[in-house]
């Protein structure tokens, strides 16, 4: 067979497959004040879950590896009142972003597309402590009250619809398809330019920097506890009237002490004057019989003499 005829016999290499967009994650941000602007938009919404708290923990190598793009979160979720880390949780890698900005062309046109692997936890405590083993190191928490919801296309498509409450703001989270996210978007009345592709890590470095001060977390401030209360239940006529001031912190403690303090003066006072009065009693002088006869007799002596007078 000629030299010719054998290379265009041969088949020319297969090429290589695109990956798909399987571990991948496509979302934006939208700023809203209130729910009512995504359950009163007309939208065919599916509530997947309840409003529930959610504490984020993003956690970094010692060498800085995971600072610049990838990241890696431990998700507690629970009821806010610190028993999060109680309840079940989400381990999630995210990969470095790809996004671009709402002028450019391209389905993608202002949103966030980046790689994202997670899988659930039961025990989100132990996990974090596993991490912390291996040497990360804690560099970021923000938490936020969410609630999850489905919306439904008239063509069948689906994606997922969050409505974040944060310490900076509210927001509505879209996550699915590409072009079904800008249709969801115009349905409720934004416009490409409000789209946030930035995460809420990269917005609270860019709000921290806009102030001139480091980087902190982004949590809600702590719940003032309730005080106990300091005074037992009285009379009425005991009770402390409107006008007269507050008790200082302690001062039931102190009042109680000086209680004591006074009861045990008393009591020592009244055991030291019960033991002068026998002390006496005991020390007095016993007289002679002939002395105490004629003491006993004087009186009736000077009697009869008066009589005499």
């Amino acid at each position: 067979m000629p030299k010719n005829s054998r290379n265009r016999s041969r088949s020319k290499p297969a090429q290589p497959r695109k990956r798909a967009l399987v571990d991948y994650e496509v979302e934006i941000k939208l700023p809203c004040d209130e729910l009512t602007r995504l359950t009163e938009s007309g939208l065919a919404l599916e509530r997947t879950r309840a409003k529930h708290f959610e504490d984020n923990w993003v956690f970094k190598l010692p060498d800085g590896k995971l600072r610049k793009g990838q990241y890696l979160r431990v998700r507690h979720t629970g009821n806010g009142d610190g028993a999060g880390r109680r309840h079940a949780g989400v381990l999630t890698y995210k990969g470095k972003s790809r996004r671009t900005s709402a002028d450019a062309k391209g389905k993608y046109k202002g949103k966030k597309v980046r790689e994202e692997v997670e899988t659930a936890v039961g025990q989100p405590a132990k996990t974090v402590k596993i991490l912390k083993r291996l040497g990360f190191q804690r560099s970021f928490r923000y938490q936020k009250w969410r609630t999850c919801f489905v919306v439904r296309l008239d063509d069948g498509r689906t994606i997922q619809a969050m409505f974040d409450e944060t310490p900076i703001g509210n927001f509505i989270e879209l996550e699915g398809d590409a072009a079904a996210i800008e249709t969801v978007a115009h349905q409720l009345g934004y416009p490409s330019s409000a789209f946030i592709s930035e995460s809420y890590v990269e917005m609270q470095v860019a709000r921290c920097a806009g102030k001139g001060e480091p980087l902190s977390d982004m949590v809600f401030p702590k719940p003032k506890r309730q005080r106990k209360a300091h005074l037992r239940k009285s009379a009425p006529d005991s009770e402390p009237t409107t006008d007269s001031p507050k008790p200082k912190a302690g001062s039931k403690s102190k009042a109680k002490d000086a209680t004591k303090a006074a009861s045990g003066l008393r009591k020592r006072s009244r055991r030291a004057k019960s033991g002068r009065r026998h002390h006496e009693a005991d020390t007095s002088p016993v007289l002679p019989d002939d002395v105490k006869s004629a003491d006993s007799s004087e009186p009736e002596a000077i009697s009869s003499g008066a009589a005499a007078g």
